[in-house]
């Protein structure tokens, strides 16, 4: 009945309406019913304020815009015109004039009949006049127009409100009778001249309001009045009184409100933009006092509003921005309101990217997953995953080189997992796998998200490809802006070697070397008096030479200057991307080969990298996308790799040889400084073996996406249909040439007349320069294509289905052989179903299915699933009391298992594998002889090789607490079965050589817990207060392993600890005299009589409790922590005042040692040097004159000491250190910031020799670098 009855009401007011409305033509009329029609089959409950929309129209019709002057604010007053097709209407105007008749509206892009028949009657054709109409009171108050309009609604059924009731019952219920009459009742009074004056008074009093009486003395209970006035000079719009406004971009100021059915009038209420006059009868959604908006340059428009004034006793202001946290402010009496809108760090990290690309809500996620902002990965570096440590939570990463082009990070997800050798992660870049070498070409202004993928729940979804972790990066795309976004940004570096070994100098070393000498029974080849007087006095350099070959190879400052350029636009059809990238650097080397030769081979990088992504929405259901991203890499350098340059400078001692002799007139080639007795002829020249060549290489990698996104909701809301085709090339071409060096020693000197005689060392090698190169290179072609259906029903149950297919196929360029030249396929499916309720209890089901070449025929698929389930308490009614404090807590699990089929023993594990050029015979003697050969086993089958799974279980908690508080925390565990690896414990006596055989023999387990936490406070409207800690713990333990029992001797079984764990013998200090040795028992690996000042070793018990009697092999044990840290942190602040801002990050690492080895003095491992003493070994070293039995280094022995040379406690270090990793200080003004950065600033850790992070060894290794920045960037809009 009530139905009925409003239904009726609204009739009688259209019929009123159109009878006001008389005068419009019949095609206006039509309109008029079109339009009625679907306002009565609005929802009865809607706060549509469809009344003050037939006023506009009315309004619109009454003065028709003339369309080839229409402006875009005009346009948007009809509600039938969408934004796009606004747009398209002034671009036709734009770019082809003046419509001439109403036949030209056909060729506006997607304009369509009914638009066109709705629009007719408010639009009129005419050429635009060059000169504007301008009003005068004249002509206002002659051809203005008014109108006089009342309506009165009468029910026809008396309601509750209007019944008689007894005094005692008003009493007790006062409120249930009304106190006016039951109808309704307006008066509206209008003035308005073509469309530019708008005046009027609107009057309003509610069904039960008091009419002249009681609270409404004044008559009706709510009044508004208004005056608009529209371009008129540079005033776009003037209002004085009630009205309205509505803004779009940024700050969110709209006060209307419209909802419908129909698509026309969904848009009624919002399309309009900007200052508008308040004639309806709302009494809510409305600002009064006065609102200008004026025109200052085409382009350019400033708003103001004079004065803000409510009526209510407690009004309340709702102030909302895009990424800020809406605040509602009680107004009271103030005059004046600063509101600070405090940074809502939910909305900004809402949306989390997971597997395959597919953005979910971060309350909604059920699995552990770590997203950092991409500037949080911005360093002064060239190699974007230098930047991961301590950043990264569930992320293991090391840096152990500087050198230049070459010193990305090693990084695990979760540490490894297995130790068949593939424990890298998975890496996927907008949709495609790409590899470690990519990933540091990335630009850190290219990305949008980066994800790290660490429990089942999405890596199983990967199947064989996601088995230790997925990093899902997406670059940037395009947006639908007035105008595109350029940005560019220029740094230059200063890098310095972060800590360089220092070695002695040639008095010492030469000092040293007697001491090591004497020590070893009947020994003449020492250095004599006379030479090392001579070389303190610098009698003769070339006979006495005295040379710090590092600081002659290596300058001590490197620079490099990086450069990015990109630009971000777009319409609303068609938005784009565009980035390019140069970096520089060169090497802390020397330029040293000019001086010598017409090549310059110092180290200089060149990288190249543009990533450009186009969007094209070809209809409102379907987009195509084109990604691409080339990668260029131009080196050029020494013959030698820089990091064995850097080892033979240190390697070499000072003073055997000089760099050089002075040449002869009559030379051909320089002469050379050297040693003979080397295996080769001489001891390396080092300056002569850096200048001596050159080489560049030069590689590009292309990936080229092309992207297909379909909405199906004309089959089935809430499904949608994605696909792939990507295909990569990967090329790289490699040049060098190089040169023989000759080398000379001196002999005969006489001192009198300060000559020698020079002897050339083997015979003279040609100095012409020799040529060579090399070329690969590999292609990948990628298909995938995805069903996925995303629902939410009763806004109470969310379910997301999806079903995906991949594909892809590996060649390489140039094959050498019958393997490489077959294609390399993969093949899976994957699926996921995931279910949530109210946003509180979710739960997600997820799949892989995939297929290997390495397998047997009933082996080759294998099916991965992974089950979570998630737990939002702080959705719960019962948390509310807790809400202001902890916004959110949820809790998580997840079980999995994950599939890896990389073996390690080539392709076709499965299949045997044999070589034709294998063994031979020879028969026969003397002349007749004759010679045969046969093919050999290389690797047998193994017909039950089949898939390496991980079985993974996580249990995770993410909370919120107070302002700007966020934490996360996962403990995990995997279980790796089935691991590769070859069989190690077949007896030589069965007769199968090097043959290897292929197993699933290894079982392994890791676990661990990674957390982060995250703080951002907006303090005041000045300082911005932020902090990020992570920190990560992952430890390994192998299981089973095929290896010998070791029954006797469990100390020597693998399995039972780490992966990277060092095995050595534990040091027992040092032998002090030959009785102690002589009562010591024997170290069978001494190949030198033990002396005192050796290392002593223990004897370890066996199994049974017994010793051998020996240190041999059975005494190694397990030392320290494994060489790989498990546990890696990092924190630091970010503090913004104004507009300075200042960060902190420091990066650790935990649970690691190293292990010191290949330094020691006088000769090296292959005999190529008679290497230098490292001041550390000077300084500490045990010698006849201090005998410490505590010394940091044995005694000096000028042969190689097998006996102290082994890996042992007395070489093993703690290598956990504390880095000031970055440092930031910057400045913005307007657009511009200006910033200063350092990175490896600062190292805190017990050892001192090199940097820790390097690892074990002998420091010898080109260092890790010391980088000071300054960089401009520059955003224009």
């Amino acid at each position: 009945m009530n139905y009925k009855m409003n239904r009726l009401l609204r009739v009688m007011l259209i019929i009123c309406i159109t009878i006001l409305l008389s005068v419009h033509n019949l095609c206006a009329q039509e309109v008029w019913e079109e339009l009625a029609e679907q306002l009565m089959d609005e929802d009865e409950n809607s706060s549509f304020q469809w009344d003050t929309h037939f006023e506009e129209l009315s309004e619109l019709r009454e003065n028709p815009i003339n369309i080839n002057t229409a402006t875009k604010e005009q346009l948007e007053r009809f509600p039938f015109l969408s934004d796009q097709l606004v747009e398209n209407i002034l671009y036709y105007l734009y770019k082809y004039g003046p419509m001439l008749t109403r036949n030209e509206l056909w060729m506006i892009e997607d304009i369509d009949r009914q638009t066109i028949h709705y629009l007719l009657p408010f639009i009129y054709f005419e050429t635009p006049e060059k000169e504007q109409y301008k009003p005068n009171i004249k002509r206002i108050l002659k051809y203005g127009k008014q109108e006089l309009s009342t309506r009165v609604d009468i029910p026809f059924y008396t309601k509750a409100g209007y019944q008689q009731y007894p005094a005692e019952t008003l009493k007790k219920n006062p409120n249930k009778q009304y106190l006016g009459y039951g109808y309704y009742h307006n008066l509206r009074y209008s003035f308005h001249y073509r469309d530019q004056i708008y005046a009027g008074i609107t009057a309003e009093k509610d069904a039960g309001e008091p009419f002249f009486t009681g609270q409404n003395k004044k008559g009706y209970d709510f009044y508004s009045l208004y005056l608009l006035i529209r371009n008129i000079g540079h005033i776009k719009t003037l209002a004085l009184g009630n009205y309205r406004v509505s803004y779009g971009y940024g700050l969110v100021i709209n006060t209307d409100f419209g909802m419908g059915k129909t698509a026309t009038l969904s848009t009624l209420g919002n399309k309009s933009r900007g200052i508008r006059k308040h004639s309806s009868t709302d009494e809510y959604n409305y600002f009064q006092g006065m609102a200008v908006s004026y025109k200052l340059a085409k382009r350019w428009t400033l708003d103001g509003f004079y004065k803000l004034e409510l009526e209510e006793e407690n009004p309340v202001l709702i102030v909302s921005f895009m990424g800020y946290i809406t605040q509602e402010v009680k107004v009271g009496k103030k005059s004046i309101l600063n509101i600070q809108l405090e940074e809502d760090t939910k909305a900004l990290d809402e949306v989390v990217v997971t597997a395959f690309g597919i953005g979910q809500k971060k309350e909604s996620l059920v699995g552990a997953i770590q997203q950092i902002r991409p500037e949080q990965l911005r360093v002064p570096s060239s190699r974007l995953s230098s930047s991961f440590a301590g950043r990264l939570s569930g992320v293991i990463a090391v840096q152990r080189s500087g050198e230049p082009g070459a010193d990305g990070a090693s990084f695990w997800i979760r540490g490894a997992s297995t130790f068949s050798g593939a424990t890298d992660p998975l890496i996927i870049l907008d949709g495609v796998e790409i590899d470690a070498t990519q990933l540091n070409n990335l630009d850190p202004e290219v990305i949008e998200s980066f994800s790290i993928l660490k429990d089942a729940t999405a890596t199983a979804l990967y199947g064989t490809r996601g088995a230790n972790g997925v990093m899902v990066v997406t670059t940037k795309n395009g947006e639908n802006l007035k105008k595109p976004i350029i940005n560019f940004r220029v740094e230059g570096a200063i890098s310095q070697l972060t800590n360089v070994p220092k070695m002695v100098d040639g008095i010492t070393y030469m000092r040293l070397y007697n001491e090591a000498q004497t020590r070893t029974p009947e020994t003449t080849d020492i250095y004599s008096d006379e030479k090392i007087n001579a070389t303190i006095d610098g009698v003769n350099p070339y006979m006495y030479p005295n040379i710090d070959w590092y600081n002659e190879m290596f300058k001590k400052n490197t620079f490099a200057e990086r450069f990015n350029f990109n630009i971000r636009g777009g319409s609303s059809r068609v938005d784009y991307f565009m980035s390019a990238s140069v970096k520089h650097s060169d090497g802390n080397l020397k330029s040293l080969s000019k001086d010598f030769y017409s090549f310059n081979n110092n180290i200089n990088v060149y990288n190249y990298d543009f990533v450009n992504n186009l969007n094209i929405k070809a209809t409102n259901t379907t987009k195509i996308s084109l990604g691409l991203n080339v990668s260029v890499r131009d080196w050029s350098g020494p013959y030698s790799s820089a990091g064995s340059v850097f080892s033979s400078a240190l390697n070499a001692n000072p003073v055997d040889f000089p760099i050089r002799f002075p040449g002869q007139e009559d030379d051909t080639h320089i002469r050379w400084g050297g040693r003979s007795g080397a295996p080769n002829g001489s001891y390396v020249n080092p300056v002569a073996d850096f200048v001596s060549g050159y080489s560049s290489t030069y590689s590009t990698s292309v990936t080229a996406n092309l992207r297909f996104n379909q909405d199906l909701k004309m089959i089935m809301k809430g499904l949608k249909l994605n696909a792939i085709v990507s295909y990569y090339n990967y090329s790289y071409s490699k040049v060098y040439r190089y040169c023989n060096v000759n080398q000379y020693e001196t002999s005969m000197y006489n001192p009198q007349e300060d000559t020698y005689d020079l002897n050339i060392i083997g015979n003279e090698q040609s100095t012409e320069l020799k040529t060579g190169g090399s070329n690969s290179g590999n292609r990948r072609l990628y298909l995938q294509a995805s069903l996925d259906y995303n629902r939410t029903f009763n806004d109470v149950h969310k379910v997301n289905v999806m079903f995906l297919y991949n594909q892809e196929q590996n060649d390489v360029n140039n094959p050498s052989d019958l393997l490489t030249s077959l294609p390399r396929r993969k093949q899976g499916i994957a699926g996921r179903l995931s279910y949530g309720f109210a946003g509180r209890y979710l739960a997600e089901f997820n799949f892989g299915y995939n297929g290997s070449e390495n397998f047997p025929k009933n082996k080759k698929f294998g099916f991965f699933p992974s089950v979570a389930i998630g737990y939002n308490l702080s959705e719960e009614k019962f948390w509310e009391p807790l809400r202001n404090i902890i916004p959110q807590f949820k809790i998580r699990a997840s079980w999995g298992l994950v599939g890896n089929d990389q073996t390690g023993a080539g392709r076709f594990t499965f299949l045997e594998n044999l070589t034709n050029s294998g063994a031979g015979f020879t028969t026969g003697t003397g002349n007749q002889t004759h010679t045969n050969s046969g093919p050999v086993w290389k690797r047998y089958a193994n017909p039950n090789l089949t898939w390496e799974v991980g079985e993974k279980w996580n249990a995770g908690i993410d909370v919120r607490i107070l302002k700007g508080f966020s934490f996360s925390a996962d403990i995990f565990k995997e279980v790796r079965k089935e691991i590769f690896m070859d069989r190690g414990t077949i007896p030589t006596l069965m007769g199968l050589g090097n043959v290897t055989v292929q197993g699933n023999l290894g079982k392994m387990r890791n676990w661990g817990i990674d957390t982060s936490v995250d703080y951002n406070n907006q303090i005041n409207k000045d300082l911005f207060v932020s902090f990020k800690g992570t920190f990560t713990f992952a430890h390994n333990k192998i299981l089973e392993m095929d290896e010998p029992e070791f029954s006797l001797y469990p100390n020597r079984l693998k399995v039972g600890h780490s992966l990277n764990t060092i095995f050595g013998y534990v040091a027992d200090g040092l032998f002090t005299d030959e009785n102690m040795i002589n009562n010591s028992l024997p170290q069978q690996f001494a190949n030198l009589p033990l002396m005192p000042g050796d290392i002593k070793y223990k004897d370890i018990p066996n199994a049974l409790g017994g010793t051998d009697n020996a240190i041999n092999e059975y005494d190694k044990v397990a030392l320290g922590y494994p060489s790989v840290p498990e546990i890696v942190y990092g924190f630091g602040p970010s503090i913004k005042y104004k507009n300075l801002d200042f960060s902190l990050f420091f990066q650790g690492t935990g649970r690691v040692s190293l292990m010191m080895s290949g330094f020691h003095p006088f000769t090296n491992d292959n005999n190529t040097a008679k290497r230098g003493i490292l001041d550390y070994v000077a300084d500490g070293c045990w010698t006849t004159d201090n005998p410490n039995p505590n010394a940091s280094y044995p005694r000096l022995t000028t042969a190689y000491n097998t006996n102290n040379n082994q890996n042992s406690t007395f070489w093993l270090r703690n290598a956990a250190f504390l880095k000031l990793k970055n440092a930031e200080i910057g400045y913005s003004f307007k657009n511009m910031r200006i910033y200063v950065s350092g990175n490896n600033l600062l190292t805190f850790s017990k050892f001192k020799l090199w940097d820790p992070e390097m690892g074990g060894g002998s420091g010898m290794s080109y260092p890790t670098q010391r980088t000071f920045n300054v960089g401009f960037q520059m955003t224009i809009n």
